[in-house]
């Protein structure tokens, strides 16, 4: 990683470097899977060899024969739309009319959880120190959800909970969000937020609500492979439930006991949601589970949505032998993200912006009312 990898710059390829040492590229795309890292190598596998995008994404797409999904329960779907607090809807209006460069990343933490945005952005609304954990619809949902009479805690049922955006304040400890508010010497407002793991958070809500020790533990990138090993198997074993980021409990993980999937967003690629249902939905599986996608109502959740599923479409026509133009290419890669998220999201609130010292911008004519 030294050698690759230094103050935020990629020296050299990662897909060449393991190549370079006979490394198969199964065996890095695995890797990277497991340890949460960008998958910044595929341009080059493609590069290289136009045929390799069939490989990589055929390896990272689940294929099972019939004898491995005729005794499956399978799952029921559900795209769950919910309505977004006040707060949420204010702070993450401001975030994009701002237009930081961190844009995305922190309309995402707004609509999962408001307290994890950026001190700075809170202080521009005047909202440091003011937000709680009910500011988050997306909570307040997952709370119901687990609470309910005859759900899942209460029948003793397992649950897995996907971020696929996030760990700090999620799997682990918010230190980069605690470091931002100590630099501006506002720690007393930081612990005002009340953020843990919320692993840890669920349990102690939900071991009052019954009465009853409940038990989650958190799984990430940072996890060790034995504390990895113990938390899947004491999922049917006393642990009532698991909360993992997507790409480090979708690869190599059995959640077979679990009924329940809960995924808090959505990740920029579609074989990484697939691969963690897979996780629940396999040998072993003893009931139908139920699979929730936490959507935020007209938020920039619906934007990625549909941004995955055009990736979707043409990993199905890659893999199908379709040559792929260059623009069809640029689609799948995690290249302008923020950009091509940007676009769609202004087309979808109403339009798109005009730059007044545009050229092209000399009357009336340039603008058109909707």
């Amino acid at each position: 990683k030294k050698i690759i990898y230094k103050e935020n710059i990629i020296l050299q390829s990662l897909y060449k470097a393991a190549t370079d040492q006979n490394i198969p590229a199964n065996t890095i795309i695995e890797f990277a899977g497991i340890y949460g890292f960008q998958v910044d190598f595929q341009r080059d596998i493609y590069e290289g060899d136009p045929r390799a995008l069939y490989g990589l994404v055929k390896h990272k797409t689940i294929r099972r024969t019939s004898d491995e999904v005729s005794n499956l329960h399978g799952y029921d779907f559900v795209m769950d739309d919910i309505e977004l607090t006040p707060v949420q809807e204010r702070i993450m209006d401001h975030i994009f009319e701002k237009g930081d460069k961190h844009w995305l990343t922190q309309m995402r933490y707004a609509a999962l959880d408001p307290r994890l945005v950026n001190p700075h952005i809170l202080q521009e609304l005047d909202l440091v120190g003011k937000l709680t954990r009910d500011d988050s619809a997306k909570y307040k949902r997952l709370d119901e959800i687990l609470e309910a009479k005859k759900g899942p805690i209460d029948n003793n049922e397992k649950v897995v909970i996907f971020s696929s955006m996030f760990a700090g304040g999620v799997t682990r400890p918010a230190e980069g969000l605690k470091a931002a508010y100590r630099k501006l010497g506002l720690l007393d407002e930081y612990k005002r937020l009340g953020i843990e793991n919320l692993h840890e958070e669920l349990a102690s809500r939900l071991s009052t609500k019954f009465g009853r020790e409940v038990s989650f533990v958190g799984i990430d990138a940072n996890t060790s492979t034995p504390d990895r090993e113990a938390a899947v198997d004491n999922l049917d074993n006393g642990l009532d439930g698991i909360v993992t980021t997507t790409k480090s409990g979708g690869v190599s993980l059995n959640f077979s006991p679990a009924t329940l999937g809960v995924f808090l967003d959505i990740d920029y690629s579609p074989a990484t949601s697939d691969q963690a249902i897979a996780r629940l939905v396999r040998r072993g599986q003893r009931a139908k589970a139920e699979i929730y996608f936490l959507m935020g109502k007209d938020s920039i959740d619906y934007d990625v949505l549909e941004r995955v599923e055009e990736k979707r479409k043409l990993i199905e026509m890659a893999l199908d032998g379709v040559e792929l133009q260059d623009e069809e290419k640029e689609l799948i890669w995690k290249t302008h993200e923020g950009a091509r998220l940007k676009e769609r999201y202004m087309k979808r609130r109403g339009g798109m912006a005009i730059d007044l010292a545009s050229p092209g911008v000399d009357g009336l004519d340039a603008f058109e009312t909707k």
